[in-house]
């Protein structure tokens, strides 16, 4: 049985008195232990889809469409969004843990990060008797030199790398069974990102904690994740392993996001040229009918003026395209 279960979820968002589709019909599982990412350009609904995953979204603006987010726990599975508040309130930090894209805009700049980590322990593990000793022992699992002295700083005092490992000291602060990390190495140079996989990968290995990853980042994804999922405009385009899918990519949309990874091999790229995919992500308010991605593909034909399904094209490898598929 999957640790976590999304079907056929959709959100709306209330945009000028009219309910806008922001996420709509998607399904993905996790397993315990699973690395999942997420990948797709901005604005096509990937951290949207994560925070519903403790049911973080405001209500209003947003909308629970429909779907449902199925939680195990010992053999018993609840529906996320059909949870009390103070049910809620025992998942979030507690069961599933969020590393947020920026550490220097999360953390509080007027606590020391020790008080900080010690505030989500105080409220899950009330039981626990060395608070400090534990943030201690946190930061030193996560890489901090000198934990005991760096307990006391403040945010400012460390650097973007360092206040990121924080960020991860205080999601695992809880052992969540589920870590979503939203862009958890933006803003962060190359040795440092390459850390930040290694350490999460490490973590994964030592706790079993299942990560969901958002990125942008290709190179991240074949890293760091045994499975992909490929978002376009609030939709799953494609969905497998990334043993499978990296080497055979089938929706155009996927491609395109292959095809602009700069390859210095090539002469264009050592000239500085890269290859893009035309247009822009559309808008919640203007989104084309039948395939979302039809405006934007170099493959569009009549038939992409009605809506494909996301079908099974190979064993465990899905594709949202007329291309594929017993009808395309």
């Amino acid at each position: 049985m999957p640790l976590l279960s999304v079907e056929k979820l959709s959100i709306d968002f209330l945009m000028r008195g009219s309910w806008l589709p922001a996420v709509s019909d998607v399904s993905f599982s996790l397993a315990k232990g699973e690395v999942l990412a997420l990948v797709g350009e901005s604005g096509c609904g990937k951290s949207v889809t994560c925070l519903s995953l403790a049911k973080l979204l405001p209500e209003p603006p947003a909308r629970y469409a429909s779907g449902s987010i199925l939680l195990e726990d010992k053999g018993k599975t609840s529906d996320v969004l059909k949870l009390h508040p103070r049910e809620l309130r025992k998942i979030r930090g507690g069961r599933i843990a969020y590393i947020f894209q920026e550490p220097s805009v999360s953390l509080n700049p007027v606590f020391r990060i020790g008080e900080q980590i010690a505030e989500a322990i105080e409220l899950h593990r009330p039981e626990l008797e060395d608070i400090r000793g534990e943030v201690v022992a946190l930061l030193r699992q996560v890489g901090i030199s000198e934990p005991e002295r760096r307990v006391d700083a403040y945010p400012h005092e460390m650097s973007g790398g360092m206040q990121q490992r924080v960020m991860i000291a205080m999601a695992l602060a809880c052992k969540p069974e589920i870590l979503v990390a939203d862009e958890p190495t933006t803003a962060l140079d190359v040795t440092i990102q390459a850390q930040m996989i290694d350490l999460i990968a490490d973590l994964r290995e030592k706790t079993g904690t299942a990560v969901v990853l958002i990125t942008h980042d290709l190179g991240v994804v074949v890293e760091a994740a045994e499975t992909v999922a490929v978002m376009y405009a609030g939709q799953i385009v494609e969905y497998g392993s990334v043993s499978d899918l990296f080497p055979t990519p089938l929706h155009p949309y996927t491609l395109g996001l292959m095809n602009s990874i700069p390859r210095m091999s090539e002469p264009a790229a050592r000239e500085g040229f890269l290859e893009a995919i035309p247009g822009v992500v559309p808008p919640l308010y203007h989104l084309p009918t039948g395939c979302r991605f039809r405006d934007r593909c170099p493959e569009a034909f009549p038939l992409c003026e009605r809506a494909p399904m996301l079908e099974e094209v190979a064993p465990d490898h899905l594709c949202r395209c007329w291309l594929y598929g017993e009808k395309g």
